[in-house]
């Protein structure tokens, strides 16, 4: 493959030879290659050469923020035993749960404020099946 130290020395280069530069060399060009003037020293040639390279460096952007958005989505287990992305889990006094067990926890914790004696012992044993992975809490009575 032949070295080259700027961007100018590329219009020498045949179509197979840009083909074989490396991604990481063409990013490292990457600010001559969107910015390059001719200053009236265009050619046909030139500006295929310049094409090619400009397409190159596309894909090669295009690549690394498709890779961007797949590390983003990560993902973690919550306290309430699901898995979900890392950035929709919710953090609690209880621990840490998804939207679903957030809203059925509040759901619950409302009752059990509310001192229902008929449905306690049906939303406490829901608690302890649903939420068995959550940390232990005490639920504060006023």
């Amino acid at each position: 493959m032949k070295t080259f130290e700027s961007i100018n020395e590329l219009f020498t280069f045949t179509d197979e030879e840009i083909s074989s530069i490396s991604d990481e060399k063409i990013q490292s060009i990457s600010y001559g290659i969107k910015y390059f003037n001719f200053y009236g020293d265009f050619t046909p040639r030139k500006g295929q050469i310049l094409a090619l390279l400009s397409d190159r460096l596309k894909n090669i952007e295009s690549k690394k923020e498709v890779l961007n958005e797949s590390k983003e989505k990560k993902v973690v287990l919550c306290d309430c035993g699901h898995e979900v992305e890392k950035v929709l889990v919710m953090s609690a006094s209880f621990g840490s749960c998804c939207a679903d067990c957030y809203d059925d926890m509040i759901d619950i914790l409302t009752h059990l404020k509310e001192g229902d004696s008929q449905t306690q012992p049906t939303l406490v044993a829901a608690a302890r099946g649903s939420f068995s992975r959550l940390k232990p809490f005490r639920l504060r009575r006023d």
